[in-house]
């Protein structure tokens, strides 16, 4: 009977909820985190944009287009490597490592307090997705025009918002009376 209350306690709930929400934050790297407008909406045309996934602005990304009269394959770097971009994915590992030791009640106060320092980063780093994107050109104006079209997509948002709401659950333990733990 011990072992299930400790299962069900309230410090295994919302650690195992932080840790849970978290790795739904992860796996939004397959989902829009940045969209870029090619072609702004006029009164004769819409806009026509593209979208960039989580994966895509961090571990870079290559285009390949097909030209129709000579049918030959043109490929076009458009990111490379960012490692701004990858330190959420990093901090939101070790935001889950921290909750589940929290919620097994190891490393005492510090662990929930170090889960919701990481997964608070990750969510803030999560909104500058965009801006800490790495274009694979040594062309300064074209560079700052593709920066200035690119906007945050809905990915980012909700993985940005789950790390926030999981850092908050990771750190109620600590606020919780004794018996309650």
């Amino acid at each position: 009977m011990a072992s299930k209350k400790k299962f069900l306690s309230v410090r295994f709930l919302l650690s195992a909820a932080a840790a849970l929400l978290a790795l739904v934050a992860i796996f939004l790297m397959f989902a829009p985190a940045a969209v870029c407008e090619i072609i702004p909406e006029t009164s004769l045309t819409k806009a026509q944009t593209v979208n960039y996934t989580g994966i895509q602005l961090t571990f870079g990304y290559t285009e390949t287009t097909t030209v129709p009269v000579i049918g030959t394959e043109v490929k076009t770097e458009i990111f490379k490597f960012s490692f701004a971009n990858f330190l959420p994915y990093i901090l939101l590992a070790a935001g889950i490592a921290f909750s589940v030791l929290t919620a097994f009640g190891k490393l005492g106060k510090i662990s929930p307090i170090v889960a919701a320092a990481c997964l608070v980063v990750a969510g803030v780093l999560f909104f500058l997705a965009p801006d800490m994107c790495v274009p694979a050109s040594d062309n300064k104006e074209l560079v700052k025009n593709l920066k200035d079209s690119l906007s945050l997509a809905s990915g980012a948002i909700v993985a940005g918002v789950l790390s926030v709401i999981a850092a908050l659950l990771a750190l109620v333990p600590l606020f919780l009376k004794k018996g309650k733990r």
